[in-house]
């Protein structure tokens, strides 16, 4: 592994690839940008998948943390609009004072990133009575490999949560 690459080029699961280079875009635009300039991606937020998703094989990885605003929040329809990078803790504190949780709860709750749990509809420890990532969605954005953003509704869900990044790059999410 290379050295600057490294943290990069292994996830929870310990599988090992081959980072290319990282990008790691702070704005709508620049993400919009790099998606469409760089056709061999791997997506990462904070690498804490168990299967390997977020190990590039001679990739480019698309780094998400610095994505990380919590916009939005719409008490009566009970709403919050999140950046894919929003680590799901730090979310759960905003929500907090407003008397809101998202109940996903993984084991990384205190690192993962929503963007990780919904490309991997992840669940938790409280998932027989809450379910998975995917039923507390009402809708995501996700950019193409054209560039562009487009909003899919519940309907669309599955054609990305669970998918790991193969079909697009989850940017933000409405959760309920």
């Amino acid at each position: 592994m290379s050295s600057e690459n490294s943290v990069y080029e292994v996830d929870a699961s310990q599988v090992e690839g081959k980072a290319t280079k990282v990008i790691q875009p702070e704005t709508l635009q620049e993400l919009k940008l790099m998606v469409k300039d760089n056709k061999k991606i791997c997506i990462r937020g904070a690498g804490t998948g168990l299967a390997g998703g977020a190990v590039p094989q001679n990739e480019v990885v698309l780094d998400m943390m610095k994505l990380n605003k919590i916009e939005n929040l719409d008490q009566q329809r009970k709403t919050v609009e999140v950046e894919a990078g929003v680590i799901l803790d730090e979310l759960n504190d905003y929500l907090e004072n407003y008397n809101f949780e998202l109940p996903i709860n993984p084991s990384s709750h205190a690192v993962c990133t929503v963007g990780g749990m919904a490309a991997t509809n992840a669940v938790g420890s409280r998932a027989g009575k809450y379910g998975k990532t995917i039923d507390w969605i009402n809708w995501i954005d996700v950019i193409t490999p054209a560039g562009k953003v487009e909003r899919k509704n519940r309907f669309e869900l599955t054609d990305y949560c669970g998918m790991e990044g193969i079909t697009g790059v989850i940017y933000k999410i409405c959760f309920r």
